[in-house]
């Protein structure tokens, strides 16, 4: 008894018969990959530019879409992400923290929500404009 091919493990292989047709959209990013590759500094070789790149326009962060066309929820607009390696004794306590604190209707405050209370504070100390959100 044999088994027919999964068509998944067959694409994963390369194993495709035919080839999807190539969208006008990735010929038009190919040909200004070209011409970037031939104007780029050594550095920047290889890295594909993003869609509007030749009308000088992009998607500013906060709007639908970003840089590489990804949808941007509205309650991140205009925020950025950091990362900060610290003991896990900090985030465990963070946790704890966000668990166990409620504001006057009941609602448990968000680690964002104590983090940024806890930059006030630290802006405070070095007398620093405080942010208000």
């Amino acid at each position: 008894m044999s088994r027919k091919p999964n068509p998944f493990q067959s694409a994963l292989k390369g194993e495709t018969k035919d080839k999807p047709p190539v969208p006008a959209q990735a010929e038009e990013q190919a040909a200004i990959s070209e011409q970037v590759e031939d104007s780029a500094p050594p550095r920047l070789r290889g890295v594909v530019p993003y869609a509007g790149a030749e009308t000088g326009t992009r998607a500013k962060r906060g709007t639908a879409a970003s840089r590489d066309g990804t949808y941007i929820p509205p309650s991140r607009a205009g925020k950025a992400a950091r990362t900060h390696y610290l003991p896990t004794a900090y985030w465990e306590t963070l946790e704890e923290v966000a668990f166990r604190t409620r504001d006057e209707n009941g609602k448990r405050y968000t680690q964002e929500r104590l983090m940024g209370e806890a930059l006030n504070l630290l802006f405070q100390k070095y007398n620093y404009p405080i942010v208000s959100e």
